[in-house]
Parts: C-alpha cells; structure tokens; sequence
C-alpha cells in the first residue's frame, strides 16, 4: 500500500507581556495532498484543550521555561468513503520555533506523546492495539517533530488520533523567546539582515543578556568606526554596540557594518563560534573552506555540530543564510546553552 504522509502542523500566535508568552488561540494546519481533508480537529470536554482553526476553546497561558503544559490535540478522520485513511497513513505534528519537546520521542515513550484513546465524545476508535499489533508506529522523530503511522485498525469504527503535551520532562515543552520572532520581517522575508540575526543572537545567549546595558552612555563612541552604522535600527543600536564593544561584531570591508545587509552563513557561523570561543580545528570542515577567512570559525561550530553544510560536502560561506538555516541554528544555540544550564 502506497503509505499517505499527512502534515500536521502546530504553532503558536503568542505575545510578550511582562515576562510571560500569552497564548491567545493555538491553530493547527494540516493537509494531506493524496486525501484532502481527511482529519478534522474535534471539540473534546476538557478544560484547556489546545484549539484549532476550527474551534474557538481557549488554552492556557504558558510561560517562558522547561516543562511547560500544552495539553493536547485530538484529530478524527472520517471512517469510510474516499477520504478515508487506513493502515499506512501517517500523521506529523511540528512544533514552531522556540517550542522543543523537552526529550525527543523514541518507540519506548511513544505513549507519551501520542496515544489512542478507546472512547471519545461517545465515538468508538478504529485504530487500536490488538495483541502484539500496536495501534501506532513510530517513524521519525526530533526535537520539534513527531511522525508516527497507523499500524492497525478494526474493521469498525472512526479513527481519531490524541497528541499530548503533558507528560513531564517527556512531552511537555521548552518555551523560549523564539516563540515571539515573526515568520517573516520587512523586506529581507527570505534571508536575514545582520542586525536581525544580532539581536535574536543575544535572545538565545544567556551569557550576553543585559548587554545594552553595557554600553550606556557609549553606544554612538562604539558604532562611529562604522560609516554605515547610521542604518541600524534605533530600537537595535544598543544591542550591536554591546556585540561590537565585545569584539563579536567586527564588521565587513571598508569601515561597513551593514547593518541592513543579508547576513551570510559564514558571518552567522563566526559570530556563534566567536561568543563561545571554540578552538579553530587544524584542519577545514568543508571542502570549499580552505581559503576562506571563516574556515577556522566554521570548522569549529561543524565540530560542535553547529554548522551544517551540503550534502556535496561543501558549505558556501559567502551566501547568505536562509531564514530558516537561521532559526535552525539559532535553536540548536538555545538547546546546547539549555543543556550546559541543567
């Protein structure tokens, strides 16, 4: 059987006030391009159940922090017809930036992430264990995202599946300042300017946090070797001071820091290899590394497993990074300082 990979994906529209992430609605997306349509969320009797697009139940408020409750997510599909699903069909749920799972899932802890429940809102469920047949097989795994795949259903019945996200130091989450950042931001939707990439930088580093405050008073003395430091935002500037009085920031040729510029994935890499001072490996990480002025900085972060590159072996230290290369290695930052912080 030709198995139906069905996207689920979850994010969260959350606000910052005074120290805390406020959820408003939790929405969920889900689409599978064989059978459209197929699973739809439903309204269960119980308080603080997550929403969807569809249902308008309110959810908790969630702070910043490790072991944060997000309670669950239930889908049904519909039992016969053609837009059915069977055994083979799979379901993933991903998590947005700045929500992890505080482990990921393996087969053993499945149940704690994603279960089957007998009975609900008085519907009987199709997909169940039977014997040594589990209802639910585990595909793939990450920090952020769950495949699993039906494995076996009765012949009667509607099929509904349960995410959970309140099993402690399982499947409950990690919530950081991540949460906040837009999707996308004015003109660079597809990459990110350096001042974007500083900023959000300082989010995840707890070791550079107050450090606007170390340039009080100093901030236009810091920026002045900079002929284009007039650019950087206003909200942003003591923010770049501080990196560049840390020496982290050095900037580009000709006395620029373009601020409003693309950064490239070397810059990204160097500024993250810079702030936790790494040592250089002798030799390049990447075959087009040798002569670049990053291969030091670069090959350090591939040893820590910060930097990823192609799967041609090279890294092209000179483009600029993707939006989501950015997050993607400004969350595996959050997740290394978390882990140094237990």
């Amino acid at each position: 059987m030709r198995k139906r990979l069905l996207f689920l994906t979850t994010w969260a529209l959350l606000t910052l006030s005074a120290g805390m992430a406020e959820a408003g609605d939790i929405r969920l997306r889900f689409e599978d391009a064989d059978k459209p349509g197929a699973w739809k969320p439903v309204a269960v009797q119980s308080a603080g159940t997550m929403t969807s697009e569809n249902l308008s139940t309110s959810v908790p408020q969630v702070n910043f922090g490790d072991n944060q409750s997000l309670r669950s997510v239930f889908l049904v599909a519909l039992s016969e017809g053609p837009q059915s699903v069977g055994v083979g069909s799979r379901i993933t749920v991903t998590l947005p930036f700045g929500i992890e799972y505080m482990q990921v899932p393996t087969a053993e802890t499945l149940d704690k992430y994603v279960s089957c429940p007998s009975m609900i809102n008085w519907l009987v469920n199709s997909i169940a264990t039977e014997g040594d047949r589990p209802a639910l097989r585990l595909v793939s795994a990450t920090s952020r995202s769950l495949t699993v795949e039906i494995a076996n259903m009765r012949p009667k019945g509607v099929p509904f599946v349960e995410f959970t996200f309140y099993s402690k130091d399982l499947s409950m989450v990690r919530i950081s300042e991540m949460v906040t950042w837009p999707a996308q931001d004015g003109e660079q939707a597809d990459g990110m300017t350096r001042q974007e990439f500083f900023s959000y930088f300082i989010d995840v580093s707890p070791s550079l946090k107050g450090i606007e405050e170390s340039v009080t008073g100093e901030q236009a003395e810091r920026l002045r070797p900079f002929v284009d430091a007039g650019k950087t935002k206003p909200e942003l500037r003591d923010r770049v001071a501080g990196l560049v009085k840390e020496k982290l920031v050095i900037g580009r040729p000709e006395q620029r820091l373009a601020p409003d510029e693309r950064i490239t994935r070397a810059e990204a890499i160097t500024l993250v290899s810079r702030a936790q001072q790494w040592d250089s490996p002798l030799s390049p990480a990447f075959a087009d590394l040798e002569n670049s002025w990053a291969l030091g900085p670069v090959s350090a972060a591939s040893a820590k497993g910060m930097a990823k590159g192609y799967p041609d072996g090279t890294f092209h230290p000179e483009i600029p990074i993707t939006r989501e290369e950015a997050f993607l290695l400004l969350e595996r930052l959050y997740d290394s300082n978390a882990s140094r912080q237990k």
